[in-house]
């Protein structure tokens, strides 16, 4: 069925944006922790 196959496309996709859109919060969420911990060190 193609409403199937879309839809199913739609959801892959929908799923692919949200793991996207976690790995790149983690990854700006660690770089700010990193940056914060060097400034604490440095001072």
């Amino acid at each position: 069925m193609p409403i199937t196959a879309s839809a199913a496309m739609r959801g892959f996709f929908f799923i692919s944006a949200v793991i996207i859109a976690l790995a790149a919060g983690i990854t700006l969420q660690t770089y700010f922790l990193y940056s914060l911990i060097c400034v604490i060190i440095k001072r």
